[in-house]
């Protein structure tokens, strides 16, 4: 059957019949039909089949060379990560680097170090790194060096370690000299990493363009979905939300040709991220209970901390996190260090106090941040400066996120939540600082900003922060300003169900609070409209309308419809 014209379409089947006749068969030719059956697996993205083959190959043939073993283990390795199961590939891929370290193969040795390129993992970076070390000082100036560059400069990213611009750099010369595909794929996603802090937004819109394109020339959906995820990304923190959503289909459809569990896991992250920050919590916390359901079994630590954390961070908008603390306590109250700041500054906004507290490490403003984490880090450093009084944190948080004030707090590579303008954060900042001029002026740009790309739990929470602001500020006007805005914050965190915000608001505008209907009356009266509109617009009468200005006028401390303008300004209603 093997000798026939057919055989490269009829592997599967003669694998079967090699591995039936063991143990009185030839076990060198089972393990070598086995193993072309895997890779013919791989090749119809059937991980689970492939998986089984390569073990099936390597059960065959117990003492085949050190070379061919640790290939077998590697494309193994790479099955499992595909279908999701990082623990038992990353197991799988140590072996593999026991085998080509065994054998002294150059290029093996480099072939394993590159077959995590694209997954998140607890320690593989140690390892990769080791097995990149010893290939590269021996390999030539063509495509397995631009990959094996390309993997040090993912690593490099996490760190911020200072050869990246360079390693990333001359990886992608090498594969742009040399046209090789899997060099130029993973040379765009080394360039991408290493501009994922903020400073490399708009390059990497770029850089999501160039790999979008060899998606569609090259017909490779994985290549396509990169591309747009990174398109994603950037959008996101450029506050370019209208096309982020848009970006999210087409993403939607890439993930479903891809059809591995990653990829459907970084479709969820994006549409969480989107859910979210539009105020749609119930929908995102149904998106976040699947994310970690795809991940909880064999995703790897890191993966589900992300997916924890994330749910978390969407419970605790509606202050509904306590079954996700209760599940996942020692994910959320002893976290990785490279989320420990963002989740110490989401149990601060939970008055989870002592938890906050054990998060907290100062010395993070001083250090280097990834650049994809960067923006996350120093904001939620902000939270827990504020908390804890830490005017020297503040004040180099502030320093270091000044030149990107429009841009929106989120991830550089890999969103996963989305906090609003970096303004809002700047503005605390400075506050914590006694600078309250500035902090007025940097949250009245975060409300702008939030509200002109369409983050409404930001305006909102921005919106309060302001009136916070204003009542310790207390110049003539202030304090009728901060009711305004409280009462205003109040109303839009009821809509949406922002219940720990709606209640912080309320306790900030106390006896002077309007109701409900005062809050809805007065933010018709600041859109401009008259008593006649605002009576057509409810289904009330005239005479009510009036009765409901005067006493928001009463209430605002104000003497006129322009007043109640100004103090409950048309563009955060």
């Amino acid at each position: 059957m093997e000798q026939r014209p057919e055989a490269a379409q009829r592997v599967a089947e003669i694998a079967h019949h090699w591995l039936e006749a063991l143990p009185a068969g030839d076990a060198t030719k089972a393990a070598e039909w086995a193993r072309r059956a895997g890779d013919a697996a791989m090749a119809q993205l059937a991980w689970e089949n492939a998986v089984r083959l390569y073990a099936r190959a390597l059960l065959a043939a117990p003492d085949m060379p050190d070379v061919d073993r640790a290939s077998v283990l590697t494309n193994k390795g790479i099955a499992q990560l595909r279908q999701m199961d990082i623990v038992g590939g990353e197991e799988t891929l140590r072996q593999a680097a026991a085998a080509a370290r065994k054998s002294g193969d150059v290029t093996m040795i480099a072939e394993v170090a590159l077959a995590m390129e694209t997954v998140s993992s607890s320690d593989w970076a140690t390892l990769g790194k080791s097995l990149s070390d010893e290939a590269l000082p021996t390999l030539e100036d063509g495509p397995l060096r631009s990959r094996l560059l390309a993997q040090r400069a993912a690593e490099l990213s996490f760190h911020e370690g200072p050869d990246l611009d360079v390693v990333s750099a001359e990886a992608l010369a090498i594969a742009d000299r040399t046209q090789d595909p899997r060099a130029l794929r993973a040379a765009l996603r080394a360039r991408q990493l290493a501009l994922a802090g903020p400073e490399g937004v708009h390059e990497r819109v770029g850089l999501g363009d160039r790999m979008l394109t060899i998606g569609v020339t090259d017909a490779d959906p994985e290549a396509m979905m990169w591309g747009r995820l990174w398109r994603f990304d950037a959008f996101c923190q450029l506050g370019r939300m209208d096309d982020a959503e848009r970006e999210l289909a087409l993403i939607r459809q890439t993930v479903a040709k891809v059809r591995t569990k990653i990829a459907c896991w970084h479709y969820l992250r994006s549409e969480i991220a989107i859910e979210h920050v539009r105020g749609r919590f119930a929908r995102a916390r149904e998106l976040a209970s699947a994310a970690i359901d795809l991940v909880k079994d064999n995703g790897g630590p890191v993966v589900l901390a992300i997916s924890v954390s994330t749910s978390a961070l969407v419970a605790g908008m509606t202050g509904d996190e306590e079954p996700i603390i209760a599940e996942y306590e020692d994910y959320l109250c002893h976290p990785p260090e490279m989320i420990s700041a963002m989740i110490g500054a989401w149990h601060a906004q939970c008055g989870r106090i002592e938890a906050a507290r054990r998060c907290f490490v100062p010395a993070q403003v001083h250090e280097p941040i990834g650049g994809m984490r960067r923006l996350s880090v120093l904001c939620a450093l902000v939270v827990l400066a504020e908390q804890f009084r830490d005017r020297e944190t503040a004040a180099v948080a502030y320093r270091r996120l000044l030149p990107f004030e429009d841009l929106i707090q989120c991830g550089g590579a890999g969103v996963v939540t989305i906090e609003g303008a970096v303004a809002g954060s700047l503005g605390l900042a400075a506050a914590v600082c006694d600078r309250l001029d500035d902090a007025v002026r940097h949250l009245r740009r975060a409300i702008d900003i939030n509200d002109r790309v369409g983050l409404p739990p930001c305006v909102a929470t921005a919106t309060f922060d302001l009136a916070r602001v204003l009542a310790r500020r207390d110049r003539p006007g202030d304090a009728a300003e901060s009711v305004a805005l409280a009462q205003s914050a109040r109303a839009m965190a009821e809509q949406m169900g922002m219940r720990r915000l709606a209640a912080a608001a309320e306790s900030l505008t106390g006896s002077r609070v309007l109701s409900p209907r005062e809050g809805e009356i007065a933010r018709l009266v600041a859109q401009g409209l008259t008593n006649r509109q605002i009576a057509a617009t409810l289904h009330i009468s005239v005479r009510t309308v009036e009765t409901h200005v005067q006493n928001i006028l009463s209430k605002l401390g104000a003497t006129g419809r322009a007043e109640i303008r100004s103090k409950m300004p048309g563009s955060t209603l």
